[in-house]
């Protein structure tokens, strides 16, 4: 290397090298060792215990040659020993990773000396131990500032180099994630969509309303009841009447950051962590792990079943019931989850009812109620960890996102819950990184910050997004891009609230639709070729299994009345219309 780099003068800078090293043999070593005359001494003390055996050498004709005199034997053990490790360090600089056996093989040393030095340079984060390298099965030890830069160098290289798209192709990459653009429509359909969903919150209506319906081709709320019985598969209540669905098993995964991040040892300043309160079974069941229908839930806690159903929907929305089917819910937001008026006596069975009226108020009383399905506590959630532990938690909850969205940036995390957001999984993102199992690049042009993504999905966004596909999705829906802060796409797209619609062409808008199809706004001509493919989000709304709406009624289209716009007579060829002064009223056709 000092004649590649060092020109005409290499010569002369070897040879004034060579007279300052020697050459000597370390026992049990395989090959000669060089150091500076200076320091032969010290290596021959500290590490060969003054063996007399060992003597050096000179590299030139012109060097000294003669063995230093041995050191005062009665030097004090443990500075020596100190010594012996500082001066390991100092040769493990010059390497990187290193198996035991080369060190000892190399230098010559004792196993259990240098066990001891290594232990010492570790505990003094000098150096780091461990399977360090790919391949390599064997602990390995490595000077850590080495390592680091290693690491850098690595992830350097992980970059994948690929052309960013556009961002205004953000929403076609999150549909074509999500499985917008090529739905499915069966049992292992809803099985993946569900998977790729966990732990998401949506309001509990959006689940069979919007979210699977834009997925899944043909969605039957039976799908998903026979899942929920199948399965290990949950729904989770939340605050404001959400539902989150989430394995039984992985219920830590939803906990507050306030929760989880306790753990069993002292910190670091010595003070007590408090764990978070254990959350006791709820009491409205006798034995939290039995399972039980309303009418045995009446019986054993001797409520009125109005009472009883207030608590159990309490119960449901604090995060500790749940029921084996999703009918139950279905049937609350049938009533928004409200009892009507009723006596005491329609509390009673309904045998207690002779009359024909009665029995048809009481049907109309029970279909009320949350009857169907078993009814069950959750068991607490275990939330003191050590930090390890709380490290993975938070990993798997950066592998959910990952698997939901493809890629992460602080923007598209803003909209998810505490526990899942940038502050709180930011660290996990760099540590899963530096491990290789995801990467950091610029995948979508004009975000700012950082972006993460699995190795798997940058392959993805090599080839070419499905620009022909047509789709539709609520504005509030996970793939949804309303409501982003990010420019580009503010000035394209309506609010993230719950009554918009949008249907797009690849990246194209095709049509937003805003108050629950009241306000039309078409952003395609109606001569366009592909104006039939717009009406696939109507299919939707009157169509769907769960809540189809009855009619829609169009005030507006493009800003004008809906009566008098150019884009009325495309639903007479789909539809039944009832033209009004202001309005359409459309409905299915009846075949």
């Amino acid at each position: 290397c000092v004649r590649r780099d060092g020109g005409e003068d290499a010569e002369e800078s070897i040879e004034q090298c060579k007279k300052h090293c020697v050459r000597f043999y370390p026992p049990f070593g395989g090959c000669a060792l060089i150091a500076t005359s200076e320091k032969f001494k010290r290596i021959r003390d500290v590490w060969y215990e003054q063996d007399a055996a060992i003597t050096p050498s000179p590299l030139s004709e012109t060097g000294a040659s003669h063995t230093p005199p041995a050191s005062d034997p009665t030097s004090d053990t443990a500075e020596r020993e100190e010594d012996a490790a500082d001066l390991l360090g100092q040769w493990l600089q010059y390497f990187g990773p290193l198996p035991l056996d080369v060190i000892r093989q190399t230098l010559g040393l004792d196993v259990s000396s240098l066990s001891d030095w290594i232990h010492s340079l570790n505990e003094s984060r000098t150096v780091i131990t461990g399977q360090l390298t790919d391949g390599q099965d064997a602990n390995e030890i490595c000077d850590a500032e080495n390592f680091e830069m290693l690491l850098r160098l690595s992830r350097r290289e992980a970059v994948p180099s690929l052309e960013p798209l556009p961002v205004e192709a953000l929403p076609l990459f999150l549909a074509d994630i999500q499985s917008l653009t090529k739905k499915g429509g069966n049992m292992d359909g809803l099985r993946r969509i569900l998977e790729q969903h966990l732990c998401y919150t949506a309001p509990a209506r959006s689940w069979e309303e919007e979210i699977l319906p834009a997925r899944l081709n043909g969605y039957q709320p039976m799908w998903l009841d026979a899942l929920l019985r199948e399965s290990e598969l949950r729904w989770i209540g939340g605050e404001n009447r959400t539902v989150s669905f989430c394995f039984e098993s992985e219920r830590d995964l939803l906990m507050l950051p306030d929760a989880a991040g306790t753990v069993e040892e002292n910190g670091e300043d010595g003070a007590d962590k408090t764990p978070a309160p254990r959350v006791d079974s709820d009491p409205l069941f006798p034995d939290p792990d039995a399972r039980y229908d309303f009418a045995a839930l009446t019986r054993c806690s001797g409520l009125k079943p109005s009472v009883l159903s207030e608590q159990l929907w309490a119960s449901v929305w604090s995060g500790r019931v749940s029921s084996d089917t999703f009918e139950s819910l279905r049937k609350g937001m049938v009533t928004d989850f409200r009892l009507p008026e009723l006596d005491d006596r329609r509390s009673l069975p309904q045998h207690h009812f002779r009359s024909a009226g009665m029995r048809s108020r009481f049907s109309r009383w029970k279909g009320s109620l949350p009857m169907a399905g078993n009814w069950f506590a959750f068991a607490p959630v275990e939330s003191v960890y050590d930090l390890l532990e709380l490290e993975e938690l938070k990993k798997s909850r950066v592998r959910v996102l990952l698997d939901r969205y493809g890629i992460l940036f602080r923007e598209l995390m803003m909209r998810e819950p505490p526990q899942f957001r940038w502050s709180d999984l930011f660290r996990s993102l760099r540590l899963m990184e530096l491990s290789g199992e995801i990467v950091s690049g610029y995948f979508f042009d004009r975000i700012a910050g950082l972006q993460f993504a699995h190795p798997g999905t940058v392959e993805r966004i090599r080839k070419r997004l499905p620009e022909d596909a047509v789709y539709w999705l609520n504005a509030s829906d996970p793939a949804s891009c309303c409501g982003l802060p990010i420019p580009e796409l503010r000035k394209s797209h309506p609010n993230r609230t719950a009554s918009t619609h949008l249907v797009y062409r690849g990246i194209q808008i095709l049509l937003v639709s805003s108050r629950s199809g009241k306000d039309l706004d078409f952003r395609i001509p109606p001569d366009d070729p592909g104006i039939a493919d717009v009406f696939c989000l109507f299919d939707h709304l009157l169509t769907r299994a769960f809540r189809p709406l009855r009619k829609l009624s169009i005030e507006t289209i493009n800003g004008e009345d809906a009566a008098k716009s150019i884009y009325a007579g495309l639903f007479n060829e789909r539809y039944s219309v009832n033209k009004e002064p202001k309005r359409l009223v459309v409905t299915r056709r009846i075949v």
